[in-house]
C-alpha cells in the first residue's frame, strides 16, 4: 500500500497519534512458534514491596532475557515478569536470579505452551474504517 507521504511526515503523524494515545504500538508475536521457552514467573510479594524498583533490579539482573515486568493496582501482592531462554537450565537460573530480588517471597514458573488473540474492539474498528486489508489477517 503506497501512502504518498516523507518519512519526516509519516514520523510526525506517528508521533502525534502516539501522544494523544490513539496508536498501540505492538507485534504480534507467537512464542508457541519458536525454538524459545517463554516462561512466565508469577511472584507473590511481600507487603509494602516498592514494584518499580523491584522491576528495574529484575530487568537490570537479566541479562537482556527479560522480556517484561508487569503488576496491578487491585493486586498488591502480585507481580509477573516474562522472559525467554533456550534451555530448561537457563529458565531455572533465571529463576534463581529473579527470586533474589527483594520483596519477593514466592515465585512460580509458568511456560507459554500455546497463546490465543481475541479480536478487539480496536480491531473491529480498523476493519470497518480500512476495509479487509488490515494488517491482522495477513492482507
Amino acid at each position: 500500500m503506497e501512502i504518498n507521504a516523507s518519512s519526516a511526515t509519516v514520523k510526525r503523524r506517528l508521533d502525534r497519534m502516539q501522544e494523544k494515545n490513539v496508536i498501540n504500538m505492538a507485534m504480534e508475536w507467537h512464542p508457541s512458534n519458536s525454538d524459545m521457552l517463554v516462561p512466565q514467573f508469577h511472584l507473590r510479594l511481600r507487603p509494602g514491596t516498592d514494584k518499580a524498583r523491584l522491576a528495574g533490579e529484575i530487568m537490570n539482573r537479566s541479562g537482556g532475557r527479560m522480556l517484561f515486568f508487569a503488576s496491578f493496582w487491585n493486586l498488591p501482592d502480585f507481580a509477573y515478569c516474562v522472559a525467554w531462554g533456550r534451555t530448561s537450565n537457563e529458565i531455572a537460573e533465571m529463576a534463581e536470579q529473579v527470586r533474589k530480588g527483594e520483596g519477593i517471597s514466592s515465585l512460580m514458573i509458568n511456560n507459554v505452551i500455546k497463546e490465543y488473540e481475541f479480536e478487539t474492539w480496536r480491531d473491529k474498528l480498523v476493519r470497518e474504517r480500512v476495509g479487509p486489508h488490515s494488517v491482522r489477517n495477513g492482507s
